[in-house]
């Protein structure tokens, strides 16, 4: 723990340091910039999500380790009926198939 002085009031120095930006504190977000702490406009935060999502690919896009054999079917007709129900997809499962 290190110890400082500001204006004349003992105050301890937190340090930390990461590549995930930005970083989040009552309720702003901010960038390390140089020696500061920047706070974030909107238009900056968008870009930054947008940069970050288009690096990394959408997840729907992503192929999974998981094999048709892995998948709970009541499970899966539980949460297509979820969908439907909330207007989000409109088809019915019968049943899991393999193609």
């Amino acid at each position: 723990m290190n110890k400082v002085k500001l204006n004349d009031k003992d105050c301890i120095l937190v340090e930390f340091e990461g590549d995930d930006i930005p970083y989040l504190a009552f309720g702003r977000a901010y960038m390390r910039v140089g020696d500061e702490d920047r706070q974030l406009s909107m238009k900056e935060i968008r870009k930054i999500i947008l940069k970050d999502e288009n690096e990394i690919g959408k997840w729907e896009s992503k192929v999974s380790d998981y094999t048709i054999d892995d998948i709970d079917e009541e499970l899966l007709k539980e949460f297509i009926e979820k969908g439907r129900k909330a207007k989000r997809i409109n088809f019915h499962i019968q049943t899991k198939k393999k193609y």
